[in-house]
């Protein structure tokens, strides 16, 4: 007996050991985030395909070569056709004498080696090379910061939906302790009504009373389930994976900075606002390519090539059987229908909507952080208020529960003492968590996550 109450001890201990090792904290909920998010993943890629188009730029400026070599194969079919051929001679002039004849070729097949290297090199094109190259580096900066941007986001949305579910937790254990009152309630009204100080409508107000407040925490058990699939999806898990986090986090909401600074800090490391800024420095460029177009471009070629019938002469004598061509071009735009015009006309309009996008953002910054912060501080002066409300409605339901016992209160009273101690209780969780939120929402904003 006494072994078996050891193993059995042994595996609850085990078993709890095991919950406490798949508790979640927020930084093991942001951690898995970063790895699993979607919107993280995909922008990795793309910044990935971006320094792919960098390595392609330089395109430009590095030469062309290529090679070619086979066999090639030409068959002819029988055919017939009209031409001039010599018929004879005039006896008088001596000229020979042409006339329109139908020649008749057999079918034929013949077979051509070929082999050849072709050499082309940009020597000057107004800078597009160089000004391409340094677009693919904003293009490749901006993807980087589209990375960071997403990633804040993401760890500011799983604050979010952390916070959100341990607030939905901990109002659940109100609305339980709303259910052990009401039912405390009830059947303290059915003792009253069998001794007779009661009507029985008491009984019947007191089961409406704890009736509401069962179907209280059927609600709150909904919103604890949709809590923990946004949690999850933030995550980038499926919504109904098993979730255990850790509750057990500081409700002490507080911020060192002023406005001011807080603003100055997101405007400086914003990653959203550095990527437009990149945008706008890549328009800057494309313009400047844009221009290009109307001045001259020079470049070298240079082609070498055999061919024979005879494979052993395509390789054997390198002296013989091929040909050499070189040219240097000169190109200079004349007239090409506008279109340089209206390429010029669309970067700088390009230029334009990326420095109007990247003003917008800022002011957006700067609203997102006053509000954030304005919030903050409300709800801490909230959280006071309501701390103080939770004391007067405890005092006021024990007086109310009193005068009831003793015959000079009405359940109506205590039914409204009840009611007003779960708000405040229920509101207090509400301001705690919200202002945990916007603390969350102003680092992300701030650039502090």
């Amino acid at each position: 007996m006494k072994r078996v109450s050891f193993i059995f001890i042994l595996l609850m201990t085990f078993s709890s050991l095991s919950n406490a090792q798949t508790l979640l904290t927020l930084d093991d909920c942001i951690n898995i985030a970063l790895e699993n998010n979607s919107q993280v993943l995909n922008a990795q890629t793309n910044f990935n395909n971006f320094k792919s188009q960098k390595l392609a730029s330089y395109s430009g400026i590095l030469p062309n070569l290529s090679f070619s070599a086979g066999p090639g194969r030409n068959y002819r079919a029988p055919s017939t056709f009209t031409t001039y051929a010599p018929v004879g001679v005039d006896p008088e002039t001596g000229q020979v004498v042409y006339e329109s004849t139908e020649v008749t070729s057999q079918s034929n097949s013949t077979i051509n080696y070929f082999l050849s290297f072709n050499f082309s090199q940009n020597i000057w094109d107004q800078g597009r090379w160089w000004n391409r190259i340094h677009q693919a580096e904003t293009n490749v900066k901006a993807a980087e910061f589209n990375v960071d941007n997403i990633k804040q986001n993401t760890i500011a949305q799983v604050n979010v939906t952390y916070y959100e579910l341990i607030k939905a937790l901990e109002q659940k254990k109100v609305s339980e302790e709303s259910v052990n009152l009401s039912l405390e309630q009830l059947k303290r009204s059915e003792t009253m009504y069998r001794i007779g100080t009661v009507a029985q409508i008491d009984i019947y107000s007191s089961q409406v009373n704890y009736d509401r407040s069962k179907i209280s925490l059927i609600n709150q058990d909904l919103v604890i389930e949709n809590a923990e699939n946004n949690l999850n999806l933030a995550m980038g898990r499926e919504p109904n994976t098993p979730l255990n986090i850790n509750t057990n986090v500081p409700l002490d909401v507080n911020y060192d900075l002023s406005l001011e600074d807080l603003t100055n800090q997101a405007l400086n490391f914003s990653p959203e606002l550095r990527r437009l800024d990149q945008f706008v420095q890549g328009a800057e460029i494309g313009v400047k390519i844009s221009k290009a177009s109307r001045y001259p471009t020079l470049s070298y070629s240079i082609g070498y090539s055999r061919s024979n019938s005879d494979v052993d002469r395509l390789y054997n004598d390198i002296t013989k059987n091929y040909s050499l061509n070189t040219s240097i071009s000169l190109r200079f735009n004349i007239f090409d229908g506008f279109q340089t015009k209206r390429a010029i006309q669309q970067s700088q309009n390009t230029m334009k909507i990326n420095e109007e996008n990247m003003e917008s953002q800022a002011r957006t910054i700067r609203a997102n952080i006053e509000n954030y912060y304005r919030q903050l501080l409300a709800f801490q002066k909230k959280i006071d208020i309501n701390a103080s409300m939770i004391i007067a409605a405890q005092e006021g339901l024990r007086l109310a529960n009193e005068r009831y016992r003793v015959g000079s209160g009405t359940l109506i009273e205590t039914i409204d003492a009840q009611v007003q101690l779960t708000s405040a209780r229920y509101n207090l969780l509400q301001l705690q968590y919200d202002a945990l939120i916007a603390q969350a929402n102003l680092r992300a904003a701030a650039g502090n996550n």
